[in-house]
């Protein structure tokens, strides 16, 4: 078995952090431009 080193694990700690962030990042995009999509639905509704 292979030992790994704590800088190791402190990287791929933070790398997987750092992912999180990015997918929040695009869930939080995807949310603001559904929310964009549905005033434009009833902007349009009200004209």
């Amino acid at each position: 078995m292979y030992r790994i080193t704590s800088d190791f694990a402190v990287l791929v700690l933070s790398e997987a952090v750092l992912s999180e962030a990015v997918l929040s990042e695009a869930v939080l995009s995807e949310a603001v431009l559904s929310e964009a999509v549905l005033s434009e639905a009833v902007l349009s509704e009200a004209v």
